[in-house]
């Protein structure tokens, strides 16, 4: 089965197991996400999906219903040297990660954190974003942004992996790893950097 993107202009998310639709959302049902049961949707490789050179914002809510842990939104594949990005999240707060080729074309990754205590049974909002001159930032439900400097000279790595929802691409089988245990809701990816304002908008 499928779930439509709501924009209508990109190729619909993929389930890989049956994934249940009648939990509670944000706005009307979201989707729950067993980590166990190996769920997680899966997209495109290519296209809106990447970040290239593009000014990149991506947004969303989250719901964990253990521990938090596992990832939110990813285009990577776990080895040794990161190509792609990574929204995941911890009992220690959030991060993001994007994979980057510095000025010499050697692989990097840009991190940044968001350092704040998580719980379990709690809807929290999320906001990261990529500039392709300036920055990788992330801010939780709206507050301070979390921030590191994207250097003169990087460029994103290019990546072959599928967009996954709840889900980290993984070069051994099952392909998989660091599953969501939960919900997540509304996600988003936009072509450029919402305005404070905006965020603001989507939180509230």
């Amino acid at each position: 089965a499928t779930k439509p993107d709501a924009s209508g202009t990109t190729t619909a998310l993929t389930e890989t197991a049956s994934l249940p639709q009648s939990y509670a959302g944000m706005n009307t049902n979201c989707i729950g996400f067993d980590s166990a049961k190996t769920q997680y949707l899966s997209g495109a490789t290519s296209g809106s999906t990447t970040l290239s050179n593009n000014d990149t914002t991506i947004t969303g809510w989250f719901y964990s219903t253990n521990n938090p842990a596992g990832t939110i939104v990813s285009k990577d594949t776990l080895t040794s040297t990161q190509t792609g990005y990574v929204l995941d999240a911890s009992v220690n707060g959030l991060r993001f990660r994007v994979g980057a080729t510095n000025g010499l074309g050697m692989p990097t990754t840009i991190t940044v954190s968001n350092l704040t205590t998580l719980t379990s049974n709690t809807w929290y909002f999320f906001c990261a974003q990529y500039s392709k001159t300036n920055y990788v930032r992330i801010s939780l439900n709206d507050g301070a942004w979390g921030s590191n400097a994207w250097s003169a000279g990087y460029a994103p790595a290019p990546n072959a992996a599928s967009l996954k929802v709840g889900a980290q691409a993984y070069h051994l089988p099952p392909n998989v790893t660091a599953r969501w245990f939960g919900m997540i809701d509304e996600t988003a990816k936009w072509g450029r950097l919402l305005a404070a304002s905006e965020v603001t908008c989507l939180y509230h």
